[in-house]
């Protein structure tokens, strides 16, 4: 004959756990769904909190979501965020972006830095005097679980209400997408802007090669006006010679009936006279 007992026990469906009755397993069934929700909802309340860095567009925006979500949990607050200012390379030595690393002692093998927007951030009591701190106006409470960390915000220093604040761009996808296309587009006018700046450069010499030819010119032509002057005087000194040898010749040789040889020989004689002294004058002018 055997000596197998048949026992009859309870499972519960959670947690497996085994009970001799029935009413102890149910009992523990209950208290594994209590705590089953209670995890269901700091999780869900954890999501919602991620999902408003996810959502937002603008900075501006981002504190508009946080008053949103900090009225659901029955709390007035208004959010500012000012003198933000974007940086290359925030420290990462207290915080960094979500999946990236802290780096406290400056290892080399591990990042140093990350880029996004450094400020501060206002958290102030709506409609009353007083201020919030940060881990006051969004923490969440399910059971024994409490958070009042929001994803992206990263506090530091600070006091009644005012905080140093560090913004990682890679927390905010929708931003960081506008960052992007803006920094793209700055590239690209830049890269327009030296194009036309070296056309213009380009041109400007040209428009200087131009100008100093013209002034060669200029130069020429004036030198060219100055040279015929000085030729009209000289004409005007030898008709005026001319003239003055004609006449002593004539007044010498008066008593002379003028003919073609007298002639021809008073005109070479003046050639001569004119030549003499014009080539004085040109050895004067030189």
């Amino acid at each position: 004959m055997s000596n197998t007992k048949m026992v009859e026990a309870y499972v519960c469906n959670h947690c497996g756990d085994i009970f001799k009755t029935k009413e102890e397993a149910y009992a523990c069934f209950k208290e594994c769904e209590e705590d089953l929700n209670v995890k269901k909802t700091f999780v869900k309340l954890q999501n919602e909190k991620n999902e408003l860095r996810l959502k937002a567009t603008s900075f501006n925006h981002f504190a508009k979501l946080l008053e949103e979500f900090a009225r659901k949990n029955r709390r007035e607050i208004e959010v500012e965020f000012c003198n933000l200012r974007y940086e290359k390379y925030i420290s990462n030595t207290h915080d960094c972006p979500i999946g990236g690393q802290t780096n406290w002692r400056k290892e080399k093998d591990k990042p140093t830095s990350y880029p996004g927007y450094i400020g501060k951030v206002v958290f102030k009591k709506n409609k009353e005097e007083g201020s919030w701190y940060a881990s006051d106006a969004f923490e969440i409470e399910s059971g024994a679980l409490w958070s009042s960390d929001v994803p992206g915000l990263n506090t530091g220093c600070g006091g009644g209400g005012e905080f140093i604040v560090r913004l990682y761009i890679d927390d905010f996808p929708k931003i960081k997408e506008k960052v992007d296309s803006i920094s793209n587009l700055t590239s690209a006018k830049i890269e327009a802007i030296q194009k036309e700046n070296k056309k213009k450069e380009e041109l400007k010499n040209i428009i200087e090669d131009a100008i100093d030819k013209d002034l060669e010119i200029i130069n020429c032509n004036k030198e060219i006006m100055e040279l015929e002057d000085q030729l009209s005087k000289l004409n005007e000194k030898k008709v005026k010679l001319s003239n003055m040898v004609a006449n002593k010749i004539m007044a010498k040789n008066k008593h002379l009936v003028p003919n073609d040889e007298i002639v021809d020989r008073f005109a070479d004689e003046i050639s001569a006279k004119e030549t003499e002294i014009i080539n004085g004058e040109n050895e004067e002018v030189e």
